[in-house]
């Protein structure tokens, strides 16, 4: 046995019988146990005599320090000493989930309201009928459907929470010392009731917010149409509570003399001013998505200047662009779950598309066209534009559905599919200039205008492909740009202007963008949700459609019919497509191949091109094709 000086315990244990006894006993075969010992008799003296004791701690030990919360180690606790701190958890215990003084069906009710009062502007502003009359009605309805689906999940929550039995509610201390009340809400009974205060308070949060917004029809914005309501309203305030009348100055309703800024441009071949092309609206009109029309401030912005520049051209016919007929008729465009006719801000025109274009330089000087990829503008050819115009008639648009040309509702007019945007090109084409055009073209739109340069060779002097998708490794889309095609996701994303924008430029390259010049590639998803729905369209088409496109592009070019001039300028810092084989596709195809900043005629080696390289070195780009042009000239 071990001595007293070997273990704190030592002195503490304690025989349960006489040392005369345990001569005749035998040990218990459990070893040490409590339960009293009974004499055995004693068939083989010579086996080794041995005996049972108890341990019996005589007092509490005090060199224990860390203590579980109520004795249990398996119990964990989040207190720390800001939340024990007597204002923080006074404030805790005051919230609704944590009140456990109040019955669970008012903890309910109270949840509920809240829920249910602010889920009605969301489906109002953003649901499929935003854009309807009964676009009150009908996110008041998807707002109490949501609460209806929330009930009936935390009702099967407590289903599944309570089938084995309900823990115990029995009070207990937390380790600051705070007497923690037992929570009816943990019980079968009051988690039912709970759901049903929920159920009961969304719904009539819902009802709540639908009356005051749109039966009582409350100022919930200041703008000119409320300032006389809210004049009279304070008015009132005073003279019922303060007893005090307002100067005549105050209680007479002033109207606002600043004008909003804003840019309009008659549609093509119509002089009716109220038929104007609006930019930029003064409020939020329509779509919900929009806000102060895309504008930081009233003073002018940048892309107000490179709206002056540009004009908008209608040559489009809708009989042109319909590849696929929508029913046969080319009505409204109507909402896709309920089939009522959208408001007029989502209705595409009834004959054409406007396109916004920017032409640079002399009538007379041959023509080149500057097409910008996806997803970008024509904005992206600024530094390009006052270079080519010294010799070329140079013209830069945005596509349909970018920047300040327009963006259909896909399915009712413009699905935005690779093929309608051949088709659209060769309109735009006609109408700018009935002249041989030189074609320079970026991205992923290269193999859209290389398909239309197919089949019109005739017209043009030569093409300019920049950073094109000409290996069978470019037939996917990054995950930058794939990422607005995805569901649910991609309607999410396309709204977001930093993403939309920012992002998709700075991603692929190594770009040092202005902040003033990024205000102008976020202007259109500011300005309206179209911008985002059309973006969102776009990127399934080419997720589907690019691998498609890039084989044909492919073989158009290794034609040996194919008689367009052709060069390809490669900007090397490219982070979306490789350069692994544009070399060999260069020599095979027979097409000259100008790499970026390798490019000897320029007088700076120190450039930084990446996928758009109009944005990274402008200047320097139009010096190269104007090069190229003049050199095919003199030859």
């Amino acid at each position: 046995m071990a001595t007293a000086s070997a273990s704190p315990m030592a002195s503490q244990l304690k025989s349960s019988i006489t040392r005369s006894a345990a001569r005749e006993l035998l040990a218990s075969p459990k070893g040490i146990s409590g339960s009293p010992l009974r004499a055995l008799p004693s068939y083989n003296r010579s086996r080794p005599r041995c005996f049972t004791v108890k341990a019996i701690q005589s007092e509490k030990p005090t060199y224990q320090v860390i203590q579980p919360i109520n004795g249990d180690p398996f119990i964990g606790s989040l207190e720390t000493p800001v939340t024990s701190s007597p204002l923080v958890a006074w404030f805790l215990s005051n919230l609704p989930a944590y009140r456990t003084a109040v019955n669970p069906l008012l903890r309910g009710v109270e949840v509920g309201l809240a829920h249910g009062f602010l889920l009605v502007g969301p489906f109002v502003k953003t649901g499929p009928l935003r854009n309807t009359e009964i676009a009150a009605q009908a996110g008041s309805l998807a707002a109490a459907g949501l609460v209806v689906i929330l009930s009936v999940c935390l009702t099967m929550y407590g289903i599944a929470s309570f089938i084995e039995g309900e823990p115990s509610i029995a009070p207990a201390l937390t380790l600051t010392g705070r007497k923690k009340e037992p929570d009816q809400l943990q019980t079968a009974d009051g988690w039912a009731k709970f759901s049903g205060g929920f159920f009961f308070g969304g719904i009539s949060g819902v009802i709540w917010a639908y009356y005051l917004l749109y039966v009582l029809d409350l100022p919930y914005y200041v703008n000119s149409s409320h300032s006389l309501t809210m004049a009279l309203l304070f008015h009132q305030f005073n003279l019922l509570l303060l007893q005090t009348p307002l100067p005549s100055s105050v209680s007479t309703a002033r109207k606002c003399t600043k004008k909003p800024l804003r840019f309009c441009c008659r549609a093509s071949r119509n002089d009716d001013p109220q038929e104007d092309y609006l930019i930029d609206a003064p409020v939020s009109v329509g779509d919900g998505f929009s806000f102060s029309g895309g504008k930081y401030s009233d003073e002018p912005s940048p892309s107000d200047e490179w709206f002056k520049q540009g004009k908008i051209v209608s040559p489009v016919p809708m009989s042109q662009v319909k590849a696929h007929p929508v029913g046969g008729s080319g009505g409204k465009a109507k909402d896709p779950i309920f089939g009522l006719t959208m408001s007029a801000t989502s209705q595409a025109p009834p004959d054409f598309f406007r396109w916004f274009c920017v032409e640079s330089g002399s009538a007379d000087n041959p023509s080149v066209v500057l097409v910008h990829g996806f997803p970008s503008q024509a904005y992206s050819y600024r530094k390009v534009l006052p270079v080519l115009s010294k010799n070329f008639r140079t013209i830069a648009f945005d596509w349909l559905g970018f920047g300040f040309s327009d963006k259909p509702q896909p399915g009712y007019g413009f699905d935005y599919t690779l093929d309608e945007y051949v088709s659209s090109f060769e309109s735009l084409i006609n109408e700018a200039t009935n002249n041989k055009v030189t074609l320079v073209v970026q991205g992923y739109f290269a193999p859209v205008v290389v398909k239309y340069a197919s089949s019109h060779q005739e017209k043009l002097n030569d093409i300019i492909l920049l950073n094109p998708p000409v290996t069978t490794k470019h037939s996917n889309l990054p995950s930058t740009l794939s990422i607005f095609s995805n569901f649910l996701l991609g309607e999410i994303f396309s709204q977001d202007p930093i993403r939309a924008s920012d992002k998709a430029l700075t991603s692929c390259g190594p770009y040092k963008i202005k902040e003033d010049d990024l205000m102008v590639y976020r202007r259109p998803y500011l300005t309206s949700g179209s911008s985002g729905f059309a973006l969102n369209a776009i990127s399934r088409s080419m997720k589907k459609e690019l691998k498609k496109y890039v084989e044909e592009m492919r073989t158009i070019l290794l034609d040996k019919s194919w008689n367009v001039k052709t060069t390809v300028c490669w900007g090397q810092r490219d982070r979306w497509l490789t350069f692994d084989g544009v070399e060999d596709f260069c020599k095979d195809s027979k097409q000259e191949l100008i790499q970026i900043p390798n490019v000897p005629t320029l007088s700076s080696y120190d450039l930084h091109a990446g996928h758009h390289v109009q944005e990274d070195c402008g200047e320097e780009l139009g010096q190269i094709i104007s090069g190229i042009l003049r050199k095919r000239s003199l030859l």
